[in-house]
């Protein structure tokens, strides 16, 4: 009973849920009221604008709303389920993407709280295992007859752009498979060829068919105000996609030679089609019946059915091919933990019904620039320094330090203050640090900083570059900088990510040097540092490097401690607010 009583929830969960709340008990309008409330204050934080808003809106702050929220959540929820919901697994992601049957096992992709990558989880003990580590993996995993499961991950381009590429994993190994074209969602039938699909720039997105080491072959290109979403492959090559359709319809087509022909044709959004074993009926997530479920299709009556429809919802089908005498599906759920895996078996019993057709909406017409231009309305540049705001806070014991941006991080600045009132520590009495960063795009950035102690007109002002040079899952770092006391320095670091299933790192290696010309003194470091993340609170590193000194270095009570040092630096950081 704890979740619904705080803001901190599962909010993509349950925030529908609240607006439901009180557009129930408070009017209809009221949702739409309280956005246009909200976004007229001026001021205050989320937590405290949002309770004045309700509180302009319902004469209730929202610890009280809460305790209303929650006995009408009892009142209009608890009641039996539609369909039985089968039996769910406690896998550990938060985001999961379905993949396949495989004996006692199933497949999947997650991410969220464990590291990215393929997993599996045993149906019969519920023993849940990584099989492979794969940052920004996205979308369904498939595999084919030959054992490799292919999926598509988000790859960074040298401009910092992110763009999907599509790979297969085989006895320990991640090869690349169709990359450079923006491919993602593949599907492999048989034992060489593999569909997949692609933006096509200035066309949309496409579906190709690739078999071996051949050229790709078109097999259909959405039409204008079309997207293809997710698609499935029969044994004699017949296809059978979700497309959506500008208008707002997501429906069931057929492609054939270059053409869709569609079986359903209605306001609600039928996605993630699968075909059953005998290939005469499909499997669909949809929300016909007001919430999320999974329905089936009969592909020669035209009759269609609703089979799993619990409160939590039921996404993205998959059914088990090796089971003949009935139809196993699993498919994901919603749950206060998170997304979960569930499974049930439907032995073929179904309330059928014929879906009914509806025309296709025309498109909307949206007003155009000049439109708002002939009502007065003027056209300005963003500027991001017009938009700078804070974000972070963070105290010390006799200071703070603040951060902040604009909305899209052009500009970041900093501003700092630390006291020190203790005569016993031979640090300076007062510090101030100022900075401010300029983005030339999402790899690349200049920085300025002034740090000052208020003695002797001391101050430091530097200036910097950085740049990041991505190299696949790795990353080149390179940074340089000159300052107002005659140094100049420069550092270059490559990082290597990796993870295992509940706990995940970086490990690096790095060099850096500088060099005084007024004082003719060089210093140069290298070496390396290790980051382990045991949970998204909980982090260590280690950090061992040699430094080399032309001057040499001394210890605090000035003894000579020579030109070169090894340096070994460790810290444990929690999150504990």
């Amino acid at each position: 009973s704890y979740w619904p009583r705080t803001l901190a929830g599962r909010y993509y969960l349950y925030g529908w849920n609240f607006m439901e709340f009180l557009a129930d008990r408070y009017g209809p309008n009221t949702p739409l009221e309280l956005q246009r409330i909200y976004l007229e204050s001026s001021s205050g934080l989320f937590l405290s604008k949002f309770d004045n808003t309700l509180i302009k809106l319902t004469g209730k702050r929202y610890k009280t709303l809460a305790n209303e929220w929650y006995s009408w959540l009892i009142e209009n929820y608890d009641q039996a389920e539609l369909n039985p919901e089968g039996k769910l697994y406690n896998n550990s992601g938060y985001t999961v993407f379905p993949g396949f049957f495989d004996d006692k096992y199933f497949y999947y992709a997650q991410t969220g709280k464990v590291s990215p990558g393929i997993y599996r989880i045993n149906l019969e003990t519920e023993e849940e295992e990584m099989i492979a580590y794969v940052p920004n993996i996205h979308g369904t995993i498939r595999q084919d007859r030959t054992g490799k499961i292919y999926f598509s991950k988000l790859d960074i381009d040298t401009k910092g752009n992110g763009y999907f590429n599509i790979y297969y994993y085989h006895k320990g190994k991640i090869e690349p498979f169709v990359t450079g074209q923006r491919a993602y969602s593949p599907y492999p039938v048989g034992l060489d060829v593999v569909y997949y699909l692609r933006h096509v720039d200035g066309k949309g997105n496409a579906l190709y068919k690739k078999s071996a080491d051949e050229e790709a072959e078109l097999i259909y290109q959405s039409q204008p105000g079309e997207e293809i979403l997710q698609y499935v492959v029969g044994s004699t090559g017949v296809v059978f996609a979700s497309i959506w359709r500008e208008g707002g319809f997501t429906d069931l087509a057929r492609i054939r030679e270059g053409e869709a022909y569609f079986f359903t044709s209605d306001s609600f959004s039928d996605t993630y089609p699968v075909l059953s074993n005998d290939e005469t009926r499909l499997f669909f997530q949809s929300n016909r019946d007001g919430r999320y479920g999974i329905w089936v299709y009969d592909l020669i009556s035209g009759n269609l059915a609703p089979i799993v429809n619990n409160h939590y919802g039921a996404f993205k089908p998959v059914v088990n091919k090796a089971v003949r005498d009935r139809t196993e599906l699993a498919f994901v759920s919603y749950t206060n933990d998170g997304l979960r895996i569930g499974t049930y078996r439907w032995l073929g019993e179904a309330e059928w019904e014929y879906p009914e057709y509806e025309e296709i909406p025309s498109p909307r017409e949206y007003p155009s620039l000049q439109d708002f231009m002939h009502e007065g309305y003027q056209l300005k540049r963003y500027s991001g320094l017009n938009w700078l705001k804070p974000i972070t806070w963070t105290p010390s014991i006799f200071g703070a330090s603040i951060m902040g941006a604009d909305p899209l991080m052009t500009y970041s600045y900093s501003l700092g203050y630390n006291y020190n009132p203790f005569e016993e520590i031979k640090l300076p009495k007062h510090n101030l640090s100022a900075g401010i960063s300029y983005s030339i795009n999402q790899l690349n950035s200049l920085s300025t900083t002034f740090s000052t102690n208020f003695i002797d007109n001391d101050y430091t002002v530097d200036f910097g570059y950085q740049s990041i040079i991505p190299a696949g899952n790795n990353r080149f770092d390179l940074v340089a900088n000159i300052n107002n006391v005659d140094t100049i320095s420069s550092g270059i670091s490559f990082s290597m990510p990796w993870g295992k299933k509940d706990i995940s790192g970086t490990n690096s290696v790095f060099g850096d040097v500088s060099y005084n010309y007024h004082d003719k003194k060089l210093n140069a470091s290298y070496g390396t540092s290790f980051n382990l993340k045991a949970s998204r609170d909980l982090n260590w590193a280690v950090k061992v490097y040699a430094s080399y000194d032309s001057v040499g270095y001394k210890s605090p009570g000035e003894e000579n401690l020579g030109q070169n040092v090894l340096v070994v630096n460790t810290q444990l950081n929690y999150v504990f607010a």
